[in-house]
């Protein structure tokens, strides 16, 4: 069993996935993988019990989009233009900085972006990367 389903069942949260079809990008695989793992474990942690963490993966023109949306509350107004920024805190329900910041510096590496927008309830960490050919 994988840490993030473990980590989500020891919490009461549960996970939900989309984006089945195969989406072709060009990155560095393991490194990736550590990025995505980080999101999805921070965010298990920062949703309250009977909460959703949700992933998935989108085509958007030339490019594929990787998120990570959890129940966290979200992130003051004020604080998303900073939610990358190296050691940032923000509130409680801010995720861990050196995770955003992995993620910022990784999606940079790949010619891509990340992004952070609140949703109902939560927020939404997204990788924008360019879609292979």
């Amino acid at each position: 069993m994988s840490l993030s389903v473990a980590l989500a069942r020891e919490h009461g949260v549960r996970l939900a996935g989309a984006g089945a079809a195969p989406l072709p990008v060009e990155v560095d695989g393991m490194e990736m993988t550590r990025v995505l793992s980080n999101l999805l474990v921070n965010a298990i942690r920062h949703t309250p019990a009977d909460g959703t963490v949700a992933i998935a993966a989108e085509r958007r023109a030339d490019a594929v989009v990787l998120s990570v949306t959890d129940a966290c509350g979200g992130i003051p107004e004020e604080g998303l233009p900073r939610a990358f920024d190296t050691g940032w805190r923000g509130s409680q329900a801010v995720p861990l900085p050196r995770v955003r910041a992995r993620a910022w510096r990784s999606s940079e590496a790949h010619s891509g972006r990340a992004d952070v927008h609140n949703v109902p309830g939560g927020c939404r960490f997204e990788l924008t990367l360019p879609a292979s050919a």
